[in-house]
């Protein structure tokens, strides 16, 4: 028999809130699984980071190729936050510090007129310079940040095109895997023949509940594919690679990735 098509399997479970979306942006369809949960907006955590990048680059706060910013010595949770950082390294491991520094540069007046100029997110951004896309004082919704990933790859996206292509080129990893603060993690499946993989993860929690997302984009077999997925646990521990693990399952599910033989 077949293996069971995710969008017609039921998830639910006792504290935990699934969440995806799969775009096939070539021909521009979309599925939800759970779009009741889509819609529910929580905190971005360092999926925003791509965010501030973009505005940083377009509004000439940043170049590619001067990026440095030096680390302070102060100890951090993750031994790969202790050093100086890049652009490339701080988006591969999800360096806070560093777009916590870099919104503090750009400044609240302005940053906050630049983010909303996107029109993409119904949740005001706060007048701050801590790092509101943490603390839980700005939510987005995975509906809302999918369709942000699509409208990049318009053919009059919110941004120059040289400014999509060089945080595209920092998001890109080797298929079927994903960098987060911890280091590169390995995907189930098989993903051979996967071209122009890229990838990006966060994890945020609080006392009352605990989020896991991540999205990837590639193209295979001529196809240009966009998966979102996210995971909300209450009352229940949540990992950080838990919503990548379903995206992997999901894409072998709906017959995007043969189904891996371990």
């Amino acid at each position: 028999m077949p293996p069971m098509p995710f969008s017609e399997k039921s998830l639910k479970e006792e504290g935990r809130f699934v969440c995806a979306i799969l775009v096939n942006l070539t021909t521009r369809t979309k599925v939800y699984f759970h779009k009741e949960e889509c819609l529910h907006k929580t905190p971005p955590a360092s999926l925003y980071h791509s965010i501030l990048t973009l505005i940083a680059l377009e509004n000439g706060y940043l170049k590619e190729d001067q990026s440095l910013f030096y680390w302070d010595k102060t100890r951090h949770p993750y031994i790969r936050w202790q050093k100086d950082q890049n652009l490339k390294s701080a988006l591969e491991y999800s360096v806070h510090w560093y777009f916590t520094k870099l919104w503090k540069d750009i400044g609240p007046e302005k940053g906050k007129q630049f983010l909303e100029r996107l029109n993409d997110f119904s949740s005001p951004v706060p007048f701050s310079k801590s790092s509101f896309w943490l603390d839980g004082s700005f939510v987005v919704s995975p509906s809302e940040f999918a369709d942000f990933l699509i409208r990049l790859q318009d053919p009059s996206p919110p941004f120059h095109k040289k400014t999509i292509q060089i945080v595209s080129r920092l998001l890109k990893r080797s298929p079927g895997t994903l960098s987060n603060a911890s280091g590169s993690h390995d995907l189930p499946g098989d993903w051979s023949g996967s071209e122009n993989y890229s990838s990006d993860s966060a994890f945020y929690y609080n006392q009352d509940e605990a989020n896991s997302w991540f999205w990837t984009s590639f193209q295979k077999a001529e196809v240009s594919w966009l998966l979102l997925t996210r995971i909300r646990m209450k009352g229940h521990p949540a990992l950080p690679l838990d919503a990548a693990k379903l995206g992997a399952q999901i894409l072998q599910d709906e017959f995007v990735l043969p189904h891996s033989q371990f």
